[in-house]
């Protein structure tokens, strides 16, 4: 009868181990993804817009704050974009004012 009782002590302690390294093996998994989401570029948006040079053009980035900045990831022609002069009044935590060197459509990773 000893025997009937050692077996499933085994298996007990074996899943108790086994448990313990699964939650080891998530906790570090959480971590990391929590480094990765830290990161500014964890939350980017990928926005198209047609961007003037006669005036500042208003493009929609939605991230729910501040973008950090931007930088073009396609265009149409050859083109400089920079920060408007934010003339009007714009919501950062949607958007950002920008002026383009000539007018062009531009595709804009912002961050």
């Amino acid at each position: 009868m000893a025997g009937n009782t050692a077996l499933p002590r085994l298996v007990a302690t074996a899943m108790a181990a086994l448990v313990g390294a699964l939650n080891q093996i998530i906790d570090r998994i959480e971590r990391a993804l929590n480094v990765l989401e830290a990161h500014p570029l964890a939350g980017m948006a990928i926005v198209t817009q047609t961007i003037g040079a006669a005036a500042d053009t208003r493009v929609y980035h939605g991230l729910g704050r501040a973008a950090l900045g931007y930088f073009i990831v396609r265009c149409s022609a050859d083109v400089r974009v920079c920060d408007g002069l934010v003339s009007e009044a714009i919501d950062p935590a949607n958007y950002v004012s920008l002026r383009a060197s000539s007018a062009q459509t531009v595709t804009l990773a912002v961050f």
